[in-house]
């Protein structure tokens, strides 16, 4: 599971937790005439841990998935981030910056059969909602027919990469000054990120700066 207190980027098990928590993610590719498209997509993990596979879907009606067949492809999760003021560290003159935290996956591609998506759209709705009454009438005519609206995409990942950006160069003490103004945030991504940098600062430098 995807803990913010204890991620670690280097880990791999939590980068692929870090996928399925921010399972929004970004489709990247381009036609053979070097025309670039990118398609906003729910994702999820293949059931094969071994050979590791990013399952989603796009609308018939969008053209992208007629391009990505064989193609290499990236796609891009983004997680926590949010605008980090200057002020906060209490170091003189300094200028903003902005922390984050993201995965992109690259790939290649291939279009799933029938079965595949089926699988696909039960394994998405049930991670989302294990308990929704849908997945007890899947293979009802009216829901198989709106399946046809779709086109299932697998992403066989061959790279897999976290990236973040947690105020890392600066001095213990200013990330818990940062840490205590986030942590009082009415946003939700804030407070993930001072979460995230809390896990950074030895914990005796936190209490001195509280």
């Amino acid at each position: 599971m995807y803990n913010p207190a204890s991620f670690r980027m280097q880990d791999r098990e939590a980068v692929r937790a870090f996928v399925a928590h921010n399972n929004f993610g970004l489709l990247v590719s381009q036609t053979a005439e070097g025309e670039w498209l990118a398609t906003h997509l729910p994702w999820i993990w293949g059931p094969d841990a071994d050979t590791p596979q990013l399952l989603g879907h796009v609308a018939r009606a969008n053209p992208h998935w007629r391009h990505v067949s064989g193609a290499s492809v990236l796609v891009v999760f983004a997680g926590p981030h949010c605008y980090i003021s200057p002020r906060w560290y209490e170091a003189g003159l300094e200028v903003p910056t902005w922390d984050y935290t993201a995965v992109h996956a690259t790939g290649r591609a291939r279009i799933l059969t029938d079965d595949e998506l089926a699988q696909q759209v039960e394994s998405l709705v049930a991670f989302h909602e294990p308990d929704a009454p849908l997945l007890q009438q899947l293979d009802h005519p009216d829901i198989v027919a709106q399946r046809q609206a779709i086109v299932g995409i697998a992403v066989e990942v061959e790279h897999l990469e976290g990236k973040q950006k947690l105020n890392q160069n600066r001095p213990a003490e200013q990330r818990a000054r940062v840490v205590r103004v986030l942590a009082e945030s009415a946003h939700e991504s804030e407070r993930a990120i001072a979460a995230l940098i809390r896990s950074t600062i030895p914990s005796n430098v936190e209490e001195e700066s509280g």
